[in-house]
């Protein structure tokens, strides 16, 4: 008599909870599909490593097998940090946040439901993952000041008359601007990948593992520094002529596969090419625990569904004018106003724009005032109110209103262009709450919408000072003394219901 075939729940389970978490929590994972599929200068390797993924899993299937399933239920605890750590992401619409935790909610699920055993086997396709994740677009701007560094350094080394203006580099038959798709970025994520890949494939020694990952971090930022360096040199000799400078990509990835091959001929050399083999002295497995299979459903049904409560179609709000300031005179004709380089556009916002004047100093009076129109919209452009990659702060402080709100104060000049140092004072308010960080500002969100406050505000004192900014820091002092509480009590009440 045959016996009934056992269902291989060790080896059905990661894959199914792959299923559940990226069909419950597909406004997320849509977004990096969307982003993958752009096929741009950063992340359109997204879909090639969810690929290597993929195989990797296919390769490890005796692995698999051999591991037993073992419920946790203490792997309750990092389910209901990152599931609630999603929420807390979706429910104030910080993206990439929600995007970095779907790995992380998956393997959770996995710990809960399958056990220490599987859920340490499933940790690197999840760690791979966030190679996919648009999380690293935060260092961009620090990998394009190192490039610019590093660039300048080897050129110090020639006789070429250049200028370095910013992340502009001045030849004499043209300008080669070191631009976001020039960071390196990409490099240095494919290399880190494939690092990490290569090291769990060839090498069971965490020193070569980790050894592996920083050579792959110092390649791809070299392949970068080479490829900026070397069209320099193109472009210098042949005067802006050669064609690399157009097909400047197809000549990095060219690039880059020649110095990579180096971790190629390093891992044939010493690393072990033999094929996965079943784990042995393993315990014997157990069929899936209902307490922690329901707990782990509910919780990971639960969070997205419930954010139906809370996050709704906001009213339509009519907006009214504040009161202009009315204490100093008007500049008749101002300076060249500064723009700041916002993250995101401001269209949305209602805008109050006023140009006065402290005994000889100009002062640019900018408020911003939003409302949230549709849901999971962001109340105002929180990150970056000046870029970067624009901008430089030459010194920044904190400073109080009479009524405790407090301040942002800086010293900033443009990158490119005549220098022009401006002084500038702003904070934000967010359901009425005053906030400085826009970090806080955008968890702020979250009591807000408890609150049914939909509204937000900027105010931005702007005064241009030449190079010495003594007269216009007693400017601001003065306006900040005799208006400040008056704009922030202004900031309230400016959204009237529509009925």
């Amino acid at each position: 008599m045959e016996t009934a075939k056992k269902i291989p729940w060790n080896v059905i389970v990661p894959p199914m909870l792959v299923v559940l978490v990226g069909w419950l929590y597909w406004s997320t994972m849509g977004t990096l599909w969307q982003r993958w599929w752009e096929f741009d200068e950063s992340y359109g390797h997204g879909l090639l490593l969810m690929g290597v993924i993929l195989w990797w899993c296919h390769d490890q299937r005796v692995v698999f097998r051999s591991l037993p399933l073992s419920p946790l239920l203490i792997g309750v605890v990092p389910l209901l940090i990152s599931v609630g750590l999603w929420w807390v992401a979706a429910a104030t619409d910080i993206l990439v946040v929600q995007q970095v935790l779907l790995p992380w909610i998956w393997w959770s699920a996995v710990l809960l439901v399958a056990g220490p055993h599987i859920a340490k086997q499933c940790f690197f396709p999840a760690l791979l993952f966030c190679f996919a994740v648009p999380i690293w677009d935060h260092i961009n701007d620090y990998l394009i000041d190192l490039t610019v560094v590093v660039t300048t350094s080897l050129l110090s080394l020639h006789s070429m008359p250049v200028l370095i203006q910013g992340n502009e580099i001045h030849l004499p038959s043209g300008i080669i601007t070191v631009a976001d798709g020039c960071s390196g970025l990409r490099y240095l994520i494919i290399g880190m990948a494939f690092s990490l890949l290569s090291g769990q494939l060839f090498f069971k020694s965490w020193r070569w593992r980790l050894s592996l990952l920083g050579l792959g971090l110092f390649l791809g930022l070299f392949t970068n520094w080479l490829r900026v360096y070397s069209l320099i040199i193109i472009g210098y000799v042949t005067e802006m002529q050669s064609g690399l400078l157009e097909d400047h990509e197809l000549y990095g990835f060219v690039l880059f596969g020649i110095i990579f091959s180096i971790m190629f001929f390093l891992v044939r050399w010493r690393g072990d090419n033999s094929a996965p083999k079943p784990v042995e002295g393993m315990p014997a497995s157990r069929t899936p625990g209902l307490p922690q299979t329901i707990m782990g459903f509910v919780i990971v049904v639960v969070a997205p569904l419930s954010l139906a409560v809370l996050i709704k179609t906001p009213p339509v709000a009519e907006f009214r004018s504040p009161v202009l300031v009315s204490e100093y005179p008007e500049v008749i004709q101002p300076p060249a106003a500064m723009t700041p380089a916002y993250f995101r556009p401001i269209e949305r916002a209602e805008r109050v724009t006023q140009w006065f004047k402290v005994a000889q100093q100009p002062v640019l009076l900018e408020r911003f005032y939003y409302w949230q129109q549709q849901e999971r919209q962001d109340f105002m452009p929180y990150r970056w109110l000046f870029a970067r990659n624009q901008w430089v702060t030459l010194a920044s402080e904190q400073r109080l209103l009479a009524d405790g709100t407090p301040i942002i104060v800086k010293e900033m000049e443009p990158r490119t262009g005549p220098r022009q140092v401006w002084l500038v004072g702003y904070w934000m308010t967010v359901g009425g709450a005053p906030q400085t960080n826009p970090y806080m500002a955008k968890l702020a969100e979250l009591p807000a919408l408890w609150r049914q406050r939909h509204d937000a505000a900027l105010v931005s004192l702007q005064l241009p000072c030449k190079f010495d900014c003594s007269e216009a820091r007693q400017a601001l002092a003065q306006v900040l003394s005799s208006q400040g509480e008056q704009l922030q009590q202004q900031l309230a009440s400016r959204w009237q219901l529509k009925q």
